[in-house]
């Protein structure tokens, strides 16, 4: 059992529980929720409006910089 917030964890995930009030509202894969589950594809679109995932590159420094 993992509980993520990072959008990469949770793609990553092979069954994912979304929950509300205390209860287990939807169960799937990432692809099988956003597919259909409204409330999961909203919640993930507010992620991604609040904290973008960092780039690949990000991780690595790069040649071209003193």
């Amino acid at each position: 059992l993992v509980v993520a917030h990072r959008r990469s964890t949770v793609e990553l995930a092979d069954r994912i529980l979304r929950m509300a009030d205390g209860r287990i509202v939807a169960a799937g894969t990432h692809e099988e929720l956003l597919a259909s589950d409204p409330d999961y594809v909203a919640m993930l679109t507010a992620y991604d409006a609040v904290i973008p995932e960092p780039d690949e590159d990000d991780d690595h420094e790069r040649s071209d910089q003193p």
